[in-house]
């Protein structure tokens, strides 16, 4: 049980020098789509005889599982409209803004299928890289999961779920698998639509912040060494001792 005048803890995306995504495009919670905004109760058609109940049919906005969801899941906004033309393999990616090849990188990369046992073959992997850096002053995880409720259509990708905390990692890029066509066809993404969910593992409440930082500030936060091959536990247990925890 939590003390009500116990200290929230704080969820922070130090945004790269840009008002846009500290600003336009920053997380938030309570995020609504808008097809549940303008839900009306329909006539029960089913409101008359044995079987009738209500004369009004309740809407999802008395759905406690999706409403609670609504409530305490983060929406991570997509950050750059783009468009990914493929086929069986990724031909070509057309990020708004970025002219710059060299550039591309700093968006997306895609991970080689040999990393999951070649067990998705009919998927191609993207990585979406965020233009956050994020961290928390308490040790909460966060489960990252698809904006289904944003979404209209469900079939064209599809966000891959994992479990964050951002303490002793900062990272929170989007990976995504597409299913492979067999004609060309074009995925088109919008900035601003929510690509994802953070959803906090935990019944506190949590305040969430938004900093634009340097450059030199950014960089503090990428030199890192690759979180593969252990490091990221390594971190993890080194700053639970040096905190005064071993659990």
């Amino acid at each position: 049980m939590f003390r009500r005048n116990q200290k929230k803890p704080t969820l922070t995306f130090w945004c790269k020098e840009s008002p846009v995504w500290a600003e336009t495009f920053a997380p938030k919670i309570k995020l609504y789509p808008d097809w549940w905004k303008g839900l009306k109760e329909p006539k029960n058609p089913h409101g008359h005889g044995a079987v009738a109940v209500h004369d009004i049919m309740p809407t999802m906005k008395t759905c406690p599982g999706f409403v609670d969801l609504l409530k305490t899941a983060i929406a991570v906004p997509m950050w750059k409209e783009m468009k990914i033309t493929y086929d069986t393999e990724i031909k070509n990616i057309d990020i708004a803004g970025v002219l710059d090849q060299n550039e591309f990188s700093a968006y997306v990369e895609s991970h080689p299928s040999i990393q999951y046992g070649d067990y998705f073959a009919n998927s191609l992997h993207l990585k979406l890289k965020t233009p956050w850096m994020v961290t928390c002053d308490s040790e909460i995880n966060f489960l990252m999961m698809d904006a289904v409720w944003h979404r209209k259509n469900h079939h064209n990708y599809t966000v891959l779920n994992g479990k964050l905390e951002f303490k002793y990692q900062h990272g929170a890029h989007v990976n995504i698998f597409i299913p492979k066509s067999r004609s060309t066809k074009t995925l088109h993404i919008d900035a601003g639509a929510p690509i994802c969910y953070l959803l906090p593992l935990t019944e506190r409440e949590i305040d969430i912040n938004i900093e634009t930082v340097s450059m030199d500030k950014w960089m503090q936060f990428v030199q890192k060494p690759s979180w593969f091959r252990g490091h990221y536990e390594k971190m993890k247990k080194l700053g639970r001792y040096t905190n005064g925890s071993s659990g």
